[in-house]
């Protein structure tokens, strides 16, 4: 988790893969550095996911308490990062909406041939003593409804 009272973390991306490289991600409007814990959250386990390939710490990140279990959510997650051909390069944008606790945000992944493929997520995080976590992905078809 992110710590609630951290300070503004810089909010980055990185790929997979030996020429791997930290971007920044673009947001527009600005996000407000009071919220930045929302998206490095939401950076954060996309790095795990992608780049560490870790779904123990990736799952860590999510409020599970809804789930079957966290043995079970990190072995599924593990089976999927599985699936995942490490070549590929991941890079995450994320950008506010009018909820303060909702975030949209663009994947794109690059994959060995250099194509490159976007998709349109949303998610939702929550504060609490122990610091940011997320609550629900959305894979979206077109644009991300309003939340």
């Amino acid at each position: 988790r992110i710590p609630a009272d951290s300070g503004p973390v810089p909010v980055a991306t990185a790929g997979v893969g030996a020429d791997s490289a930290e971007q920044t991600v673009s947001s527009s409007p600005p996000i407000d550095p009071i919220r930045a814990p929302g998206p490095a959250v939401i950076v954060r386990y996309d790095d795990l996911y992608y780049r560490d390939r870790d779904a123990a710490a990736a799952a860590e990140l999510w409020d599970l308490s809804d789930t079957a279990g966290v043995d079970a959510t990190v072995a599924d997650l593990q089976r999927s990062i599985d699936a995942v051909d490490p070549a590929i390069r991941h890079r995450i944008d994320v950008a506010p909406t009018s909820d303060p606790l909702v975030f949209d945000a663009v994947l794109t992944l690059t994959v060995p041939d250099g194509r490159e493929f976007r998709y349109p997520q949303q998610f939702t995080v929550r504060e609490d003593d122990d610091g940011f976590a997320i609550v629900r992905k959305i894979d979206c078809t077109g644009a991300c409804p309003a939340p």
